[in-house]
């Protein structure tokens, strides 16, 4: 496999990432004549036509990560091979939105990486092959992607938490993110926050189908969310729009509430090395789409 492309990541790079679980990619995304080949600016639009498309139901699914209300909800746990609208906590009140549609909206997930033509070919571009050969990915596959709305002033926190958890692979953890940001992301509108190292401490739970196969459960069921870590050494990562944090599937990362006049808007798309497959325990393993990388 070729990796020659425009933006190779250097060995400091690449000793960072192992060391410190995250690097930041600055501008990977900002034009359509970089290395992705399709720009932020192209998957907000698209976006913004997919809302325009959805018309929520009066009993449509919120999600949150502080009660986790979608670990019984089938409209959730069904939705790892199909692009599925979900609403903010709060946003709709007897079968009405309470504000405009698009800023009800906490995510939108979680197969745009294969129903999508323009996320797909924005998941599929060199940056993603290359980078993921340089980590030493055999197999790497797109897995899971997601648009996260943080609307001004209302936009909610995704509490701490690390992403293996939850994308959960057979034998060895794989999962790696690459998190775009969509809009500047700042201290105010609810930029992440990462504990650099963290990755090295391993998970504490993991997110599994319960024995009915229809709803989910965390197991162990009394662990902690994160390991053990204090709140000094949090880092916050502030970028530009188009900007890419990549980071370890374990790393330890949250984002809080959006308290500014601006959107925070971000694209989300999960990697893991399929030679270790998912694990049958996982909810993903209900149905998921794959895109492979090479």
């Amino acid at each position: 496999f070729n990796c020659n492309f425009p933006m190779q990541l250097s060995p400091e790079q690449v000793a960072q990432y192992h060391e410190q679980g995250f690097l930041v990619l600055p501008g990977l995304a900002v034009s359509s004549d970089g290395p992705t080949g399709i720009s932020i600016d192209a998957l907000q639009r698209r976006i913004q036509e997919l809302v325009k498309g959805f018309e929520p139901e009066p009993s449509a699914t919120t999600f949150d990560t502080v009660n986790q209300k979608q670990k019984d909800d089938d409209f959730f746990l069904t939705s790892g091979d199909k692009i599925r609208f979900f609403l903010e906590e709060g946003a709709m009140v007897d079968g009405t939105l309470v504000r405009e549609k698009i800023q009800c909206i906490n995510k939108c997930g979680h197969a745009l990486h294969t129903l999508d033509d323009v996320y797909s070919s924005f998941c599929g571009s060199p940056p993603f092959r290359a980078i993921t050969a340089q980590l030493g990915y055999e197999k790497p596959t797109v897995v899971q992607t997601m648009v996260i709305f943080k609307p001004p002033f209302i936009g909610g926190p995704v509490l701490a938490h690390q992403d293996n958890t939850f994308v959960t692979t057979s034998q060895t953890l794989s999962c790696m993110a690459f998190w775009f940001a969509m809009d500047d992301a700042t201290v105010s509108n609810g930029c992440m926050w990462v504990v650099p190292g963290s990755h090295k401490k391993g998970i504490t739970r993991k997110f599994v189908l319960a024995e009915d196969k229809k709803s989910c459960k965390f197991d162990p069921a009394d662990a902690p969310a994160i390991p053990n870590v204090k709140d000094e050494e949090y880092v916050c990562v502030e970028v530009k729009k188009g900007d890419c944090l990549m980071f370890d599937g374990s790393l330890v990362h949250k984002s809080e509430q959006n308290t500014s006049p601006q959107q925070r808007n971000a694209f989300t798309m999960h990697v893991i090395d399929e030679k270790y497959g998912m694990s049958d325990q996982s909810w993903l393993a209900r149905g998921y789409a794959a895109l492979p990388l090479y």
